[in-house]
């Protein structure tokens, strides 16, 4: 969860136009003054592999948007999932419970 927090989180900051280098350099400076003088109030900083995350901002892997023709069939693919095993107990429900 805390990795996919984080990564979330990237590729937003990413997506409104943060240059990566710049953002990078800033997440390795908040790091460095927690090494320094870690303190228990201080938040996001553990989690996922830091290398991993700078590299992963660094290299520009940003998710790409979907279209709307993906939106929808990815809303169609998650309705028939949901959908499906309600609809099978229902037409193998006994009589007085269906």
């Amino acid at each position: 969860m805390v990795e996919e927090r984080e990564g979330a989180c990237d590729e937003e900051v990413l997506r409104l136009g943060s240059e990566p280098r710049v953002y990078a350099e800033g997440i390795l400076n908040v790091c460095k003054l927690y090494v320094e003088a870690p303190l228990v109030c201080v938040f996001g900083i553990t989690g996922a592999d830091l290398k991993k995350r700078i590299h992963q901002i660094v290299s520009a892997d940003v998710v790409c948007q979907l279209s709307w023709r993906r939106k929808f069939l990815l809303a169609a693919a998650g309705v028939t999932a949901l959908a499906w095993p309600v609809g099978i107990g229902i037409l193998n429900a006994p009589p007085g419970r269906a």
